[in-house]
């Protein structure tokens, strides 16, 4: 799932730089993991133009439509939760949305403005 969510971020990483420097796992490691995904019809090997050598992967139809699933299960399931929180408890989350969204930033940077942090209400 970590590589499918890189590739809705960063369409056109290369295998080596999913290993590496985003995905911290030894290249033969994504690249079965890239294989698996490929003979499922999820991620599509594009040859980089400059360098032949490179294949830059990037995510098929069916998995955005995939993910939005995924995602949209998602926020509705925080939604009915945070529905049920009392009025103290959703104000106190509220309250702290920016400081989390700074925490999660200094985390991660390469995920500033990635649309899987959103969350529905």
């Amino acid at each position: 799932m970590e590589l499918v969510r890189l590739l809705r971020r960063r369409p056109g990483t290369s295998v080596a730089d999913a290993a590496g420097e985003v995905l911290g796992l030894a290249a033969n490691t994504v690249s079965t993991l890239v294989r698996q995904l490929t003979d499922a019809g999820l991620i599509e090997r594009v040859r980089d133009e400059s360098d032949r050598r490179v294949a830059r992967l990037a995510l098929t139809d069916a998995a955005r439509s995939q993910v939005e699933r995924w995602r949209d299960r998602r926020n509705v399931e925080v939604a009915a939760v945070f529905d049920g929180l009392s009025a103290e408890d959703r104000a106190a989350i509220e309250t702290a949305i920016p400081a989390l969204t700074r925490l999660a930033g200094a985390l991660h940077p390469d995920r500033t403005g990635d649309s899987d942090q959103e969350v529905a209400r």
